[in-house]
């Protein structure tokens, strides 16, 4: 329980006796077996039972009992609950989530060909190890606060734009429900969400309808599709949402599902990528980045925000993983703008080893994706446990 507010006005209403609490601040409601378990009790008269029980019923309204609800959740639940949702035609939801054992691929929410991207990516970061500093001055203050896109958010931890839930999730969850989930979790959790429209032209309206939901505090990627004039549209559209930025992952110009739903991509030079940059006022996001020539060439379109990303491993195979390239990339940046990264992040080990490498924040996929198979507190529990 955090906190508990009504009280005494539940106690005024006429025909209330009594209002008794047997639960406090900072204690747990157990689940309900009996009358025993429950946080409180009302007691009221009445000339008649219905007036009795209408004066319980109004007294209730007045008592508002905020809790945390990611407060007795374990990752295992999280784990058994997907497996559920899931089948093991989707996932198997291992214990170690690194592409070598995936129950599907491309559409699914495994890798493309070998999958050895998908496992490079968690290689990168399991090679690195992390040397503690023991003999030091006592830390006044530690923040993992960060501020992009002119926000101030309280963790360097975001959900990575994901879609298809019902092409790689079998319909686990609604597009619609799976992308609200993770905006309203990340920004309860002082995060923010990330979401794409996919490879399926009519998947942007659903998006949109979820950034609505929550005054468009979220960032919206766009698949590159071959059409300038609707990729503004859309771009348009986002910002009228209030959207807090938006942005094009450039490697999905070969992504498979794309080609299923026979949509048209295009790779982009400088010239033609900022006068697409140009087409919002909103700070522009490219994701894809995988080398220095890249990430400079980002910046001379004008872009505001980079990520260092090889979507998963779900676009080719082969390619090293983030945590690889990344370095190069951020020297090769030198702060001019922020850069992100994304790949094989599961734990605040990972994270930590992103930033120690010059990432301004990184992006979480897999980890999230598992959580939203259920509820906003999975999600919610998702995010804060990496944290922690």
């Amino acid at each position: 329980i955090i906190s508990i507010s009504g009280v005494e006005q539940a106690r005024q209403v006429a025909g209330v006796q009594n209002v008794i609490l047997t639960r406090g601040v900072n204690e747990i409601i157990p689940s309900m077996t009996s009358n025993v378990d429950k946080a409180g009790h009302i007691i009221a008269t009445g000339e008649t039972l219905v007036a009795a029980e209408q004066a319980a019923a109004l007294a209730r309204e007045q008592i508002e009992i905020l809790v945390d609800d990611a407060y007795s959740i374990e990752w295992k639940q999280v784990e058994e609950q997907a497996r559920i949702r899931f089948t093991d035609q989707v996932c198997w939801v291992c214990k170690v989530c690194d592409g070598t054992n995936c129950a599907s691929g491309v559409p699914g929410m495994g890798g493309v060909g070998n999958m050895t991207t998908f496992q490079e990516n968690s290689r990168a970061l399991q090679r690195l190890k992390i040397q503690p500093q023991y003999i030091r001055n006592e830390l006044e203050m530690v923040s993992t606060a960060i501020e992009l896109f002119g926000h101030s958010f309280d963790m360097p931890i975001m959900a990575a734009p994901m879609t298809g839930a019902v092409t790689n999730m079998k319909g686990a969850v609604s597009e619609y429900d799976f992308a609200l989930m993770i905006l309203r979790a990340c920004r309860s959790a002082g995060s923010i969400g990330w979401v794409g429209d996919g490879a399926s032209p009519e998947k942007f309206d659903v998006i949109l309808k979820a950034l609505e939901q929550v005054d468009g505090f979220g960032v919206a990627i766009l698949k590159p599709r071959a059409d300038d004039p609707e990729m503004v549209r859309r771009f348009q559209l986002a910002e009228e949402r209030n959207v807090l930025a938006v942005g094009m992952d450039i490697d999905a110009i070969s992504f498979k599902t794309m080609r299923l739903r026979n949509q048209r991509t295009a790779a982009r030079g400088v010239d033609r990528l900022k006068q697409l940059r140009e087409a919002t006022n909103l700070p522009f996001v490219l994701k894809g980045v995988m080398t220095p020539s890249d990430a400079e060439a980002a910046i001379a379109a004008g872009v505001d925000v980079i990520v260092v990303s090889n979507h998963g491993g779900r676009v080719l195979d082969d390619m090293p993983g983030t945590a690889d390239v990344l370095p190069s990339i951020v020297r090769q940046v030198k702060g001019r703008i922020p850069v992100l990264v994304d790949g094989g992040i599961r734990s605040g080990r990972d994270v930590f080893k992103m930033l120690a490498f010059g990432a301004n924040a990184v992006l979480v996929g897999r980890m999230v994706a598992i959580a939203a198979a259920k509820t906003v507190p999975f999600v919610f529990y998702c995010i804060v446990i990496i944290v922690s």
